[in-house]
């Protein structure tokens, strides 16, 4: 007999044990899952009239409702008011994937209103263009990831557990552990006896024990590219993410996309990954390849960045010759995008002369109508690439992007089963991973292509 409906709010307690592994289920058997968002607002009606009224419309209809926004426009409220229902508490709960994904149907509510949630999501996509349309490169989307959870033409959705804890890594949950537990019946490893949800364990030995099984079953360091060297309030080890900590910038080694694209530990080198008997030491090898000497501003999208590049610029004055075969300004520019070696030359190194020159207010002569749209399409792709870190040159005159925690001293590492290049900071007989890293010229095996290379072991904690 199916259930004739199911509402969720935001105020719910979370479920424990074997009660999260019912949810999927009950969601399943519902004819209706009700996403009640809460009481209205001022301006809620308002938001939620303009996405009924839009609704209505073919998708493709070119005289769809106007969101009040235009040349010269920025702001209207009924984008405001539409931008204010996503604030809401309930897109931020690591719940409501679930509530998304699995339900038959479900329908958003909001004070006395109610709307489907395909018409919803369809309506809140089409405001957002308007706002990227008119701001162009500076606009940073507001629009959470799991509205496009239910689309079918959304490309590269989540599968792994993995990558649906990169995809949620802003969602909240009141126990740190709901940040894996919450996911697991959506992804491929739902079965997996090591990750089942036991409330018994602490944040950090979930986080740990996910760690370990992604490195341990994929026989690769993937999952090292989420951790990052800020303070963790569980005392995590350096090797292990905090999933419960929102990252800022975007991660180099793990797309949602396969095979692994890059492969700076030269793939055919087969990887040696161990624990010590504390569980908690990370016992890898690899090569200490160089060190970090110089570090530049850390890049924060969204505010004044000429100044970093500048100073960013001005660090390649001590590199009088670039190691690998690339020129140095190629070098500098790939360096921007964190651009693939794989893919050969940069195909969007065309876009950089009109980019350089609104960057720093240059001359610049062209007879394309278009340069602005080049100028734009460049620049989103070094805000992807270089948004919380930090430009860094190593003693060898290598550069690359960094975490901003990298300092002066750090060791740049390539470990055998990692996709890119690691920096570690030396504790006096072990290690700690400082973050994945960029550097341009180690990102395609180069590390391992000279004979008689020495193999270094490194105890991470």
């Amino acid at each position: 007999m199916w259930v004739d409906a199911i509402c969720i709010d935001q105020r719910n307690v979370q479920e424990r044990n074997s009660q999260v592994r019912l949810m999927p289920a009950i969601y399943r058997q519902a004819k209706r899952v009700l996403a009640y968002l809460g009481e209205t607002t001022s301006d809620s009606d308002l938001g939620m009239e303009f996405i009924l009224e839009d609704s209505r419309w073919p998708s493709d209809q070119p005289t769809r409702p106007s969101v009040g926004l235009g040349p010269g426009i920025t702001s209207s409220p009924q984008q405001m008011a539409v931008d204010n229902i996503l604030k809401r508490p309930y897109f931020e709960r690591i719940w409501i994937l679930q509530e998304i994904e699995l339900a038959r149907d479900i329908w958003i509510v909001l004070g006395d209103k109610e709307i489907d949630w395909e018409s919803f999501s369809r309506t809140v996509f089409y405001v957002d263009m308007n706002k990227q349309l008119n701001f162009g490169s500076s606009y940073r989307s507001v629009l959470p990831t799991v509205v496009f959870y239910r689309d079918k033409s959304t490309v590269n959705k989540p599968e792994t557990l993995l990558q649906f804890l990169n995809d949620t890594r802003q969602c909240k949950s009141t126990d740190p552990c709901d940040k894996v537990f919450a996911l697991l019946n959506m992804s491929t490893e739902r079965d997996e006896p090591a990750l089942a949800p036991n409330y018994d364990l602490s944040p950090k030995e979930v986080f740990t024990s996910a760690a370990r099984f992604f490195i341990t079953r994929d026989k690769n360091l993937d999952v090292l590219c989420h951790a990052q060297a800020a303070p963790s309030a569980y005392d995590v080890p350096s090797w292990v993410t905090d999933w419960s900590m929102p990252r800022v910038s975007r991660v180099l080694g793990q797309p949602k996309t396969s095979p692994r694209p890059l492969k700076a530990d030269r793939s055919e080198i087969l990887a040696s990954i161990g624990f010590g008997k504390d569980f908690e030491t990370l016992v890898v090898k690899g090569r200490a390849f160089d060190i970090v000497c110089q570090v530049g501003l850390e890049y924060c999208a969204g505010r004044d960045v000429s100044t970093t590049v500048r100073q960013w610029e001005g660090m390649l004055q001590s590199v009088r010759r670039y190691p690998s075969t690339a020129d140095l300004k190629n070098a500098f520019m790939d360096t921007l995008i964190a651009y693939p070696p794989y893919k050969g030359l940069n195909r969007f190194s065309i876009f950089y002369p009109a980019w350089r020159s609104a960057m720093f207010d240059e001359p610049f002569e062209s007879s394309d109508s278009n340069s602005e749209g080049a100028r734009a399409l460049f620049q989103k792709y070094v805000n992807k690439a270089c948004n919380a870190r930090r430009f860094f040159v190593t003693a060898k005159g290598y550069i690359g992007l960094g975490p901003p925690e990298v300092q002066d001293g750090h060791l740049v590492t390539v470990l055998l089963g990692g996709q890119v290049p690691f920096i570690l900071s030396k504790q006096q007989e072990k290690f700690r991973l400082v973050g994945e890293c960029y550097v341009h010229g180690l990102m395609d095996g180069e590390a391992f292509s000279e004979d008689g290379v020495e193999i270094d072991e490194f105890h991470i904690k």
